[in-house]
């Protein structure tokens, strides 16, 4: 299983909520900018049709609700800064429970029952619990704020942009909520949970690549590498060039056991990139594991041509080539690295004078 997820909680762990706190209110003064520069130039474009009239009964109807949600919002952002201090209070007492709170959720995942292991895991299932109320309560707002959507393109410009810079914020900080959550979900080892909030985000926008990276990450996590396929085809289809989500699908159809899938997608890599190396060294494995040794030695001839300058490189692709048959290029390579090694170093490389004196004797018989 890879060691990457540690790392990542690691990141969450000291992420959450202090980046939730200090970037809030950035991020709001940045959804008002672009709600505004959307209006002027929808103001700007001179083949727009007229606005139909409305009536200033209307127009003081809409300002009343506007200014009523615009109201509540600063006062659930108030109440989110109040939580966001008690969940990072709460962090901090979960993390004095343990030595390293990175290793927590790989810990709990294996299924080690350690007291304090348990009592980080219920604080951070309570803070998550706090803050899918808090969710819950944007989610509300959104849905008032829903009709001011609707007719907003019947109002003033000056209005257009008070209401379209309320749905943003509104839907900025229910999504970093929903973020937020499954942050926590992950730190207590549910990942399930945490899949279910990312599902509600993939919902309402199925093409928000941070998110399906998210999703991705939990269903790897979980082993479904099925699932973590779904996901890595709708970034491809997105980003079809994007050569780390190509290795990663590859990666996925090996791990489901389609061979002649992953091999296609190593090789849809090399049609964009034909020097890349880590891709010329999976066809070379993949070939070499179905005894086409000739294809394997073709795709390592084009790594080598490129690594001739480093030694450690060198070695590595003569101990390939011995792997597939190639012992005559395996032990030219050999040879290469001994030759430019220091004298000491070659006396010391017990390793390296076995590989020559072995190949010599299969070339030789002798």
């Amino acid at each position: 299983m890879h060691r990457w997820w540690s790392r990542w909680f690691l990141a969450l762990v000291l992420c959450v909520p202090v980046a939730w706190v200090a970037s809030a209110w950035a991020e709001e003064a940045e959804s008002g900018t672009a709600a505004e520069k959307k209006v002027e130039a929808e103001g700007k474009a001179g083949d727009q049709p007229a606005r139909k009239e409305i009536s200033d009964g209307e127009k003081a109807r809409f300002q009343e609700n506007l200014a009523e949600l615009e109201q509540r919002l600063q006062k659930l952002q108030m109440e989110e800064l109040k939580l966001a201090v008690r969940l990072l209070k709460a962090q901090g007492a979960a993390r004095k429970l343990v030595a390293e709170p990175w290793k927590v959720p790989e810990q709990l995942a294996a299924g080690d029952t350690a007291p304090e292991l348990l009592e980080y895991k219920r604080i951070m299932l309570a803070c998550a619990a706090q803050l899918q109320k808090m969710g819950g309560e944007y989610a509300r707002l959104y849905r008032s704020a829903e009709p001011l959507g609707r007719q907003r393109d019947r109002m003033p410009e000056e209005l257009n942009a008070r209401a379209d810079a309320v749905l943003a914020r509104v839907r900025t900080r229910r999504r970093i909520n929903l973020d937020k959550r499954a942050g926590f979900y992950l730190q207590a080892a549910e990942p399930k949970q945490a899949l279910r909030v990312y599902r509600l985000i993939y919902k309402e926008a199925p093409q928000d690549l941070a998110n399906l990276n998210n999703m991705v990450n939990v269903y790897i996590t979980m082993r479904d590498y099925k699932q973590a396929l779904t996901v890595y085809t709708d970034i491809y289809r997105q980003l079809p060039e994007d050569v780390e989500n190509l290795q990663n699908m590859a990666a996925m159809y090996e791990k489901l056991g389609d061979y002649k899938r992953a091999l296609e997608k190593y090789k849809e890599i090399l049609e964009l990139y034909p020097q890349h190396v880590e891709s010329l060294l999976n066809v070379g494995r993949m070939y070499a594991q179905r005894g086409a040794y000739k294809q394997a030695v073709a795709a390592y001839d084009q790594v080598t041509e490129q690594v001739s300058h480093d030694l450690g490189w060198v070695r590595r692709m003569a101990g390939l080539y011995e792997s597939v048959g190639a012992w005559q290029k395996a032990l030219i390579l050999y040879e290469k690295v001994y030759r430019e090694l220091p004298a000491a170093e070659q006396e010391k490389d017990a390793d390296l004078k076995a590989a020559i004196k072995r190949l010599r004797r299969k070339l030789t018989g002798r």
